[in-house]
C-alpha cells in the first residue's frame, strides 16, 4: 500500500503532512521546474500587496504560503517530472481521520508511485539510446539537486516550531529518497538535529516516552525513512 514499511506491532499513529498545495504544477507550463518557485512567489505578492511600485524588494511570503508553494513545487512538481506526466493531487491525498474533512498525505507515500516510477525508467532505458537516456536522467538529477538544495536551506532557515512547513519538508525528504534510490545515488541529505523536519520526528519520540539522551543522531547518521521508521516504535 505504501512505499515505506511501518512496524506491524506499533500503536504509534503514522505521520501525515497536511495537504495545503494551492498551486498546480504542469509539465505543459507555463512555468518550468526551474522558475515555478519564483512565479508562485510573485503570484503570492500580487495577491496580498496592492502595489509594489514603491519597493524594490519582493516581500517574503507567510509561512503557510511558503509551505503551500513548496508542496506544489517540490512534491507534486518533482513527482510529475519524475513520472513524466502531470500527477493529480487526488492521487496522493487521503482524509486525516474518520469523520474529518481535512486532507493529508501519508509520509510513507502510496506504493503505486514507486511502481510507476521504476516501470517508467526501466522502459526508457530499454527503448531510448544510451545518450538520450542519459540526458533524461541528468535532467531529473538536476531537478533533484535543486529540490534537495532548497529543502536543505528551508530546513535550517526560519522560525522554529513551524510544524506545517516542517511536515511538508519531511514529505519531500521521503520523495527525494525514492528518486535517489532509483538512480542508486548516495548524495542525499541525512537528518541533522538542527533541521526542523528532524525535530518533528524527535518530538514524536519524546512524546511517546523516549529519553532525549538516546536521540543523538549526529553521531549515528541515517536517512530520513530509517529515522521515521525508528520513531514509530515505543522506547524499549
Amino acid at each position: 500500500m505504501y512505499c515505506f514499511p511501518y512496524p506491524q506491532a506499533s500503536d504509534v499513529t503514522p505521520i501525515r503532512a497536511p495537504y495545503i498545495a494551492s498551486g498546480t504544477y504542469s509539465l505543459a507550463g507555463p512555468y518550468t521546474f526551474d522558475n515555478f518557485y519564483k512565479a508562485a512567489l510573485r503570484a503570492e505578492v500580487l495577491q496580498h500587496v496592492s502595489s509594489l511600485s514603491s519597493s524594490r524588494n519582493i516581500p517574503t511570503p507567510s509561512r503557510n504560503s511558503l509551505a503551500s508553494i513548496i508542496q506544489s513545487w517540490l512534491f507534486f512538481g518533482l513527482a510529475s517530472e519524475a513520472l513524466g506526466r502531470d500527477v493529480t493531487h487526488d492521487e496522493f491525498i487521503e482524509k486525516c481521520a474518520v469523520g474529518t474533512s481535512e486532507a493529508s498525505i501519508d509520509l510513507r507515500i502510496p506504493k503505486w508511485f514507486w511502481s510507476e516510477l521504476k516501470a517508467r525508467w526501466d522502459n526508457l532505458q530499454d527503448t531510448l539510446s544510451a545518450n538520450k537516456y542519459e540526458r533524461r536522467k541528468q535532467e531529473i538529477k538536476r531537478y533533484f539537486n535543486l529540490a534537495q538544495m532548497m529543502v536543505g536551506y528551508l530546513d535550517l532557515d526560519g522560525e522554529e516550531g513551524d510544524t506545517e512547513l516542517a511536515l511538508v519538508l519531511l514529505l519531500v525528504h521521503m520523495l527525494l529518497y525514492l528518486i535517489a534510490n532509483l538512480f542508486d545515488s548516495t548524495k542525499i541529505l541525512q537528518p541533522s538535529l538542527r533541521c526542523k523536519s528532524t525535530q518533528v520526528l524527535i518530538q514524536r519520540m519524546l512524546k511517546n516516552g523516549w529519553c532525549r539522551k538516546r536521540l543523538n543522531f549526529e553521531v549515528v547518521p541515517m536517512f530520513y525513512p530509517a529515522l521515521y521508521f525508528m520513531s514509530s516504535f515505543r522506547p524499549p
